[in-house]
């Protein structure tokens, strides 16, 4: 939901925006709109607490109806601006510059101390909420703030790369098999493998099919497509 929110919100500022205000405001755009997906999701997901499965249900829910919103602004949007727009929901890095990593980079300054903050507390509210509550852990505040940090990093992400599927899904769970269980190293290598699974898959849209430019995002969703329903024939067994 979250990446959902920040591509409605993105394709609404190229489709209408960016030719008058300039495509500098448009991480910006993405944030807001990642952030208000958020808030969305949090408050229909709310009931004496929100739950994760219930947190599930309805980002897909919340996801399934921006997708709609941002075909439908596509479809009335000027023809000069849809390219670059559905180019970005595919998710591209091509034509990054020094700019882009040095914004990410101070973002992430700002937003890793929080998550060492909170690593403590998120690997005593991985055991059980009872038990977390407990020792006094206040588990839906706890909640709340990771919610805030995902949209920050999920927003900042998204809005320099695009809408880049998979990516969020395929890097958590390899972590899982490379480190041993605990929140700060996986979270850790599960950033050190997404940012050189998108490199990869960069590499591999500029080199294999010359002399054409494919997006990244596309061989990203190749690969986890499969992987997705690994994992769902996995937990079914």
């Amino acid at each position: 939901g979250i990446t959902s929110g920040a591509s409605a919100a993105a394709v609404l500022y190229l489709s209408f925006l960016s030719v008058t205000l300039g495509q500098q405001f448009l991480p910006l755009a993405a944030m807001l709109g990642a952030a208000l997906a958020t808030l969305a999701i949090y408050l229909l997901a709310w009931k004496q607490g929100a739950s994760p499965l219930r947190l599930v249900l309805i980002g897909v829910g919340v996801s399934a109806m921006l997708t709609a919103a941002t075909t439908f602004i596509l479809v009335f949007s000027p023809l000069t601006t849809t390219l670059s727009a559905y180019v970005w929901l595919t998710g591209s890095v091509y034509g990054a510059s020094w700019p882009e990593p040095l914004a990410l980079a101070g973002w992430l300054l700002g937003i890793c101390p929080l998550l060492v903050l909170l690593a403590r507390q998120v690997m005593v509210q991985q055991l059980d909420d009872s038990l977390a509550q407990g020792i006094g852990v206040r588990v839906q505040w706890l909640r709340a703030g990771l919610l805030l940090v995902s949209v920050a990093l999920a927003g900042a992400a998204v809005a320099w790369g695009g809408a880049i599927a998979f990516v969020g899904l395929i890097a958590p769970h390899i972590a899982k098999r490379l480190v041993a269980p605990g929140f700060a190293g996986q979270a850790v290598m599960a950033a050190l493998v997404g940012a050189n699974l998108v490199m990869l898959a960069d590499l591999a849209g500029r080199t294999l099919f010359l002399p054409l430019d494919l997006p990244a995002g596309i061989f990203v969703a190749v690969l986890g497509t499969p992987f997705f329903l690994y994992l769902l024939i996995k937990q079914r067994h």
